[in-house]
């Protein structure tokens, strides 16, 4: 049996508080959220970050809406149709 080699690390990375207060329109999903996020802090934004997406904005989105997805980055996968 070979003794375990590590072969990079990685480094700790740094955190980030996006706070979202107010309340949705009608119609606006989380989605529009995301994307007003990365309008605001550019696509490059949140490299190296541990994101945590805080406020009243945010806490009234389902907890269906607000579970990561490995499919999408946060977004559930839509609906299988024919």
């Amino acid at each position: 049996m070979s003794p375990c080699s590590l072969v990079s690390v990685q480094s700790k990375g740094k955190n980030m508080r996006v706070t979202v207060t107010g309340s949705l329109q009608p119609g606006v999903t989380s989605k529009d959220v995301i994307l007003a996020i990365i309008g605001t802090i550019g696509t490059a934004g949140g490299n190296g970050h541990v994101i945590e997406f805080a406020g009243s904005a945010i806490a009234s989105l389902s907890m269906e809406v607000r579970r990561p997805s490995p499919l999408r980055g946060g977004d559930s996968p839509p609906p299988y149709t024919h």
